[in-house]
């Protein structure tokens, strides 16, 4: 039986995740409907130079869209203003190590997006608990071909800087294995 493609998205999501353990999450939210759009564009450009700065660091960008309560969200359509909440773009970046909002907000404006009114939150993950892999593996990934209107799925995850982690992992493992006696 061949696997449906938003199957493998999940497959392949959750995998990523347990392999490199991500300690920390950064948000970015388009606080704009009209910008709504520009979020698969921010998100290709601001791969490379935040993976370019944070060498050491691997870094999982994750593309989906989450539910905005309209009072919160600037430029929404009238015709949407008496629904209590609408589908914006968010772009999640799970790293395995901090990395510093600042340097998110300035990647940012180099890219000449600075206009967008984007909302930058990090938190630290304590543990990425079964809860996160389950409700991913219920639940099937956004529909984002329909969301940006495109012929077909845009890419929605991307790892970067996967050999920082793996080289990590076997530094610490060497160092569990190089005993003196």
């Amino acid at each position: 039986m061949t696997e449906s493609s938003k199957d493998k998205t999940k497959r392949k999501l959750i995998e990523v995740m347990k392999e490199y353990k991500p300690t920390y999450y950064t948000s970015l939210f388009f606080n704009d409907y009209s910008e709504r759009m520009e979020a698969l564009l921010v998100l290709s450009k601001i791969r490379t130079p935040l993976s370019r700065v944070y060498q050491d660091t691997t870094f999982i960008f994750y593309l989906r869209t989450c539910g905005a309560k309209t009072r919160m969200t600037e430029n929404v359509p009238k015709d949407k203003l008496n629904v209590p909440k609408i589908w914006i773009p968010q772009i999640q970046i799970f790293t395995t190590s901090k990395i510093d909002e600042n340097i998110v907000e300035e990647v940012i404006s180099r890219i000449n997006y600075d206009h967008l009114n984007i909302n930058v939150s990090q938190r630290k993950i304590k543990t990425l608990n079964n809860s996160w892999i389950d409700t991913v593996n219920k639940q099937g990934p956004h529909k984002l071909q329909d969301y940006f209107n495109h012929p077909r799925s845009p890419r929605r995850f991307n790892v970067t800087n996967k050999k920082a982690t793996k080289i990590a992992i076997q530094e610490s493992n060497k160092e569990d294995y190089d005993v003196v006696f």
